[in-house]
């Protein structure tokens, strides 16, 4: 059996750090025998570079953007360029709080998709309730838009950041991601999404030599963005394995996502 060449990885850096040692431990015990791990540490220091770069493949590249999320943007399209150079089938982007499961990157090749992505989790406000959702997004249905336009008035005052995205996309649902439950991805199908985040996102590189990373200018992360230029620009179908499971570190996380980079939490300064 021919296995396909893969590059692993993606950027890294000093405020993930609670996570990196678990983190190089699950990437080195991939249970798939053709990749290899390129780390790329974008710190404003060499304090992190100088701990790990004898423990796993890793450069230092990127500190020179002011934005973390310029950051991010220019060392996962390094990674690409690597890809498309050096020969590889395919990039698996992982990011540094994402633990894999062993059989992670066997199973997402052996699913022959050019997109896809496994199932990690993450926790997000719903009307004022904190619940653990994954971090795979659909579409609506036609009975779900109807249910929400004929309850407008009790979504704005529950949900209100919800409420303030239909605004401004006018109510067009086509622009609008929902989010899946865990009901929905609680069993071991394919299936396929309208966008997913970075954690485990294996990528071909038919995509990529046609498509790289870019900066969200509406506030986001890059992925929003890749994934709607693979549906949009190339007209082609995003997958989810819903039997790959991942381990998302983010309750350990000293810090939060801010508009302008990570904000520490209480008591604690904001970097940049």
């Amino acid at each position: 059996m021919e296995f396909p060449k893969v590059l692993v990885g993606g950027p890294v850096s000093k405020n993930h750090e609670y996570s990196t040692d678990a983190f190089i431990q699950s990437l080195k015990e991939l249970d798939y025998p053709n990749f290899d791990i390129l780390l790329i540490d974008n710190s404003d220091s060499d304090e992190f570079y100088n701990k790990y770069k004898d423990k796993i493949n890793m450069i230092r590249d990127g500190s020179q953007f002011s934005s973390i999320k310029k950051r991010m943007v220019y060392c996962r399209n390094l990674m690409v360029k690597k890809v498309l150079d050096d020969g590889y089938d395919y990039f698996f982007d992982v990011d540094q709080d994402v633990l894999l499961s062993k059989d992670a990157l066997r199973k997402l090749v052996s699913d022959n998709k050019e997109v896809i992505t496994g199932v990690y989790y993450s926790y997000f406000m719903h009307n004022g309730i904190e619940k653990k959702l994954p971090v795979v997004y659909g579409w609506f249905s036609e009975q779900q838009q109807n249910e929400i336009l004929n309850n407008l008035e009790n979504i704005k005052v529950r949900n209100p950041q919800f409420y303030n995205v239909l605004v401004k996309e006018n109510f067009n649902f086509s622009r609008i991601r929902r989010q899946l439950t865990e009901e929905e991805v609680n069993n071991d199908n394919i299936i396929e999404i309208k966008m997913c985040g970075t954690g485990c996102i294996l990528i071909h590189k038919s995509i990529l030599e046609r498509l790289g990373f870019r900066e969200n200018l509406d506030g986001g992360f890059d992925d929003v963005i890749f994934c709607k230029d693979v549906i949009e620009k190339l007209n082609l179908k995003i997958y989810c394995d819903n039997s790959v499971k991942c381990n998302h570190l983010v309750r350990e996380r000293p810090w939060h996502w801010a508009r302008d980079g990570i904000e520490h939490k209480i008591g604690e300064k904001r970097i940049s």
